[in-house]
């Protein structure tokens, strides 16, 4: 089976927060009777990410995620953020 959608990040800030997964996050809760051990893949990528300033050589872009055990966290943004990160996702369960 599969999950998929889109989710918009909480928390969200400006800077270079990619390491601090109180920032910038979404919690995405495996389906009813599936755990973390179902999990055989997760894909994800931005549907929207915006910019503010001049985006240049300095700047810096990420999107990565945790399994845990009832939910797949994602975490992404970018250095020079203007507004509210969506991001798409597909989860495989066995």
């Amino acid at each position: 089976s599969v999950k998929n959608g889109l989710a918009l990040l909480s928390n969200q800030v400006a800077g270079n927060y990619a390491f601090n997964s109180n920032y910038n996050y979404a919690d995405v809760y495996h389906p009813v009777g599936k755990t973390s051990a179902d999990v055989i893949g997760v894909i994800s990528s931005f549907s929207y990410l915006g910019f503010y300033g001049k985006v240049d050589d300095n700047d810096v872009l990420w999107l990565k995620h945790t399994i845990h055990f009832n939910r797949v966290k994602f975490y992404a943004n970018n250095s020079e953020n203007d507004g509210d990160t969506v991001i798409q996702y597909l989860i495989i369960y066995k």
